[in-house]
């Protein structure tokens, strides 16, 4: 069964189209700034199914969502009716949206504590997350200088037998330099991992990252 706003159109797929906006948005800006490990976070409100809101979750977002039902009774409370459905004449929508816009501000501030109140449990527990990843107090950095010969093989089975039968307790000579590699870890449980292969970058990278 389809559910249709007055137009015609699915609003499941606005829905999942909005989270994809949310993420298109988001994760470029994530991406740009890895180096940084910043918090994704969604504040929703409304109606979104739990397909669209899963989707969110599985691309790293913590998100709070706050449910059209809560908006309803919080204005039920100050004796305002908004809620709707796909049926709703545009005349009532336009009544509803006056007596909102013309709410004082005691009225409103009812309304909003009404919100923050029922939903306080999630509010905290999004706050909670949003300062914990904030917090880049360091744990540890591990660097590993990493030397060797590059080996080319032309076979899986000749790759796999250089490893099974690698004498791991013999040094050999004449090893030439290749990266430093960085681990990085937060008290938070953040994680970064870098290589570089000259001695600039990777100072670089651990100034930038240890301001």
């Amino acid at each position: 069964m389809l559910l249709l706003n007055q137009h015609g159109v699915d609003i499941r797929n606005i829905q999942k189209n909005k989270a994809q906006e949310i993420q298109g948005a988001i994760l470029p800006i994530a991406d740009k700034y890895w180096i940084e490990c910043p918090f994704k976070g969604a504040i929703l409100a409304g109606e979104f199914t739990e397909p669209s809101l899963k989707q969110l979750e599985k691309c790293g977002f913590e998100v709070l969502y706050i449910h059209y039902k809560d908006f309803v009774a919080a204005f039920n409370t100050v004796g305002i009716d908004i809620s709707f459905d796909e049926d709703t004449p545009e005349s009532v929508l336009e009544t509803k949206v006056h007596y909102v816009e013309n709410l004082d501000k005691q009225t409103l501030n009812k309304v909003k504590n009404f919100i923050l109140v029922k939903n306080n449990d999630k509010i905290l527990e999004f706050t909670k997350k949003l300062e914990q990843k904030i917090q880049k107090t360091l744990e540890y950095i591990i660097i590993s200088p990493l030397y060797g010969h590059d080996i080319k093989f032309n076979h899986i089975e000749e790759a796999k037998n250089f490893i099974r039968f690698y004498e791991k307790d013999l040094t050999p000579s004449n090893l030439q330099f290749k990266k430093f590699i960085i681990k990085i870890k937060y008290i938070n449980n953040d994680n970064i991992e870098a290589a570089f292969s000259n001695t600039a970058t990777a100072l670089n990278f651990l100034d930038k990252i240890l301001h």
